[in-house]
């Protein structure tokens, strides 16, 4: 089985805090539009995994261009994760399956 995360099979993700640490963010301005923002540990992150999380954050900027600014930032956050999630958990899946143009070009 491929491993794309760079863990091991006895290693384990675990949550010890509680803390979430953002490695991306889209904000979406008026009239600017979609800014994707990477923070530092998305770099820590392989390149196919990196490729995904961009994947994800694509979907957010491709929201914020199709919503408009007012409507993106009152539609729901779980409406908007979900699209995101889904594309996201598309590429990875693709990734694992051996399908190396699983996401859209940058």
């Amino acid at each position: 089985m491929k491993d794309i995360l760079n863990i091991t099979s006895n290693q384990t993700y675990t949550e010890s805090s509680g803390d979430v640490e953002y490695v991306a963010e889209t904000r979406c301005w008026p009239v600017f539009g979609p800014q994707v923002i990477y923070f530092s540990g998305y770099f820590t992150f392989n390149p196919s995994v990196r490729r995904c999380l961009s994947e994800h954050e694509n979907v957010h900027a491709k929201q914020c261009r199709a919503f408009g600014f007012w409507n993106y930032v009152n539609t729901s956050h779980h409406v908007k994760e979900m699209e995101a999630y889904a594309a996201e958990l598309k590429c990875l899946q693709d990734k694992l399956n051996g399908n190396g143009e699983c996401c859209e070009a940058q």
